[in-house]
């Protein structure tokens, strides 16, 4: 959703049911079900906090990425609509300085450990080289 939403400042962007099944791979075919699962996720999305801090550490914006969430199950073809939190949009439209990689890569990976090591690895790719200490 994040990489559909870049670079469209403020505005809404609209998903549609079948738009988001086929981003997740969502199995389940009946809309009550999927609309339950929706309100599920956007509850934990929302939790998610992100913080700007200074280097200093004595100044800090918290912030939520997401500041709406509409889902439209009624509508003869349903979708939900999602609006970033203007605050937000810089830290979206800058994600060459984040890690990227492949969520369907990572979902087949089982162990929690290698999921660990996959997501700093992933996090060195550029640089082509990381250091880590055994504790």
């Amino acid at each position: 959703m994040i990489s559909k939403m870049r670079d469209r400042k403020d505005e809404t962007v609209r998903f549609t049911f079948s738009k988001l099944k086929d981003l997740s791979e969502y199995k389940p075919t009946a809309n009550k079900r999927f609309v339950s699962d929706l309100r599920k996720t956007y509850k934990k999305i929302l939790d998610l906090k992100f913080i700007d801090q200074n280097a200093n550490g004595l100044d800090e914006t918290v912030f939520v990425l997401f500041s709406k969430f509409t889902i439209r199950g009624t509508a003869d073809e349903p979708y939900v609509d999602i609006k970033i939190y203007e605050e937000a949009l810089p830290l979206l439209n800058n994600l060459e300085e984040w890690v990227r990689y492949s969520l369907h890569e990572f979902n087949n990976i089982n162990s929690t450990y290698a999921k660990t090591a996959f997501r700093l690895l992933k996090q060195y790719r550029t640089t082509g080289f990381a250091y880590f200490k055994k504790r």
